[in-house]
């Protein structure tokens, strides 16, 4: 076992291999993302649509290359969702793990049921790409849309309110251990 500051250090290298890992994956869809865009199709807007007119319209909008390039997006996005699921995860988990030691209370209590949001954002984005792997191959009639559409809003509300807990929390961790009612300084002898 090492020194204690060596231990410290092993969840912070750790969550910075997730980050980098988290880095690559996503350089990864680069290409398809790009080939889809040539098609003019956003992929914001891909995943948001919500009827089947839109489903139809994304479709043929797509043609055979931004149908493909979809499909390989989609197939990266389900390691991509794995990997930002447990680097959120273990982001909150070790924010948790630092306010316990320096405060504030309730970023520490807020951690776990954050850490588990974010696991649930990355299972609504699993669920977002089945839907919208099933319109790639030509079903866009409901519910695929609504599916697609009501995961995926649910999965960008629940990582932008970790990211923003993540933010926050960070933020107010700085400065260290707060004082408690046994560390005041006794008042000088008048």
């Amino acid at each position: 076992m090492g020194t204690p500051s060596e231990a410290g250090s092993k969840p912070g290298r750790e969550l910075l291999g997730w980050f980098i890992l988290f880095l690559g994956a996503g350089a990864l869809q680069l290409p398809a993302l790009g080939r889809m865009a040539m098609q003019d199709v956003d992929i914001i807007e891909f995943e948001l649509m919500f009827t089947s007119t839109e489903a139809m319209r994304q479709v043929v909008m797509l043609g055979p290359d931004g149908i493909s390039a979809a499909r390989q997006q989609l197939f990266i996005d389900f390691g991509y969702l794995v990997i930002y699921g447990i680097l959120l995860w273990k982001a909150c988990r070790l924010l948790g793990a630092r306010a316990a030691r320096r405060g504030p209370a309730w970023v520490a209590k807020l951690a776990p049921t954050f850490a588990w949001t974010a696991v649930i954002a990355a299972v609504c984005d699993a669920v977002e790409n089945v839907g919208l792997l099933v319109i790639t191959y030509g079903q866009t009639g409901q519910p695929w849309p609504a599916l697609a559409g009501g995961y995926a809003a649910t999965k960008f509300i629940l990582l932008g309110l970790t990211v923003l807990f993540l933010m926050v929390g960070l933020s107010s961790t700085f400065g260290g251990p707060r004082p408690g009612p046994d560390d005041a300084e006794p008042a000088p002898a008048g």
